[in-house]
């Protein structure tokens, strides 16, 4: 149980995480250790990359790890924390000036391919 604040669930659909006794499994309900992909992308579409994002991730992780204590912390933080970060925008010659020395501001979310070197 989320004790901090009571965060709405309710849009990540059926990939909620189970329940056996009360207990949380952290197992989503397609089979997947929650948060899932399908979570993860309908949390973001809820919460958007910020600070309310980053809070229940927070609170999540803190509960798994009470929860999950065979798992290490990177394996946690990957798990709850990480996805939460918005992503680096690629480096590209397209909308860059500098000759591909820059992250892409052409688009967010970049949708240039990084230059290979």
């Amino acid at each position: 149980m989320i004790t901090q604040r009571r965060w709405d669930l309710r849009g990540v659909g059926k990939h909620k995480p189970r329940l056996r006794g009360g207990d949380r499994l952290w197992q989503c309900r397609c089979g997947d250790p929650w948060p899932c992909a399908a979570a993860r992308r309908r949390l973001l579409i809820r919460y958007g990359y910020g600070r309310r994002l980053g809070e229940l991730a927070f609170e999540l992780l803190e509960q798994a790890v009470r929860d999950l204590p065979h798992l290490s912390v990177s394996q946690l933080y990957d798990r709850f924390i990480a996805w939460t970060l918005p992503p680096e925008p690629a480096l590209c010659r397209q909308h860059d000036p500098g000759g591909g020395t820059r992250p892409c501001r052409g688009s967010w979310p970049p949708r240039c391919a990084p230059d290979r070197p």
